[in-house]
C-alpha cells in the first residue's frame, strides 16, 4: 500500500541528522474551508475540524514517543495554514506516513532577501 502523503524530495530520509520540516494537514484552515466549501459548513464546525486534526496528530505522535524517537514541535499553525513545524531525524520522517491527518511534509528552507542595491532610487 502506497501512502498518499507527499514527502518533499529535498528531505534526506536516510539522514541521522535532525532536520526541520513543515507538516501540512489534510483539513484546511477554518476560514479557507468555509470559503471553499459547497456544503453549509459553519466557521465553528470548521474550527472544530482544525482542532480535531491537531489533537489527532498529537495522539499519533505518542507512537513516536513509545518508540523512543525524539522530536521537537516548533510551531503550530491554524489560521492561514493548518499544520505544524517540527524537528526530527531525517530517517524517522517515514514513520509519519502512518498518520491519518497529514497531507504533505516539506523541508524547512531558509530564504533570504537580496541585499539592497547601491542605487538609492530603489
Amino acid at each position: 500500500m502506497q501512502s498518499q502523503i507527499y514527502i518533499d524530495p529535498k528531505i534526506d530520509i536516510a539522514s541521522d541528522e535532525y532536520i526541520g520540516i513543515i507538516i501540512e494537514f489534510k483539513i484546511k484552515p477554518a476560514k479557507t474551508a468555509v470559503a471553499t466549501c459547497i456544503s453549509n459548513l459553519t466557521i465553528e464546525q470548521a474550527k472544530q475540524q482544525v482542532e480535531t486534526s491537531h489533537q489527532t496528530f498529537q495522539m499519533e505522535l505518542k507512537q513516536l514517543e513509545e518508540s523512543l524517537i525524539e522530536y521537537f514541535i516548533i510551531n503550530t499553525y491554524k489560521d492561514s495554514f493548518n499544520g505544524v513545524s517540527m524537528r526530527l531525524k531525517g530517517n524517522t520522517v517515514q514513520r509519519l506516513l502512518l498518520s491519518t491527518v497529514i497531507k504533505a511534509i516539506y523541508k524547512t528552507d531558509e530564504m533570504n532577501l537580496p541585499k539592497k542595491p547601491g542605487d538609492t532610487r530603489y
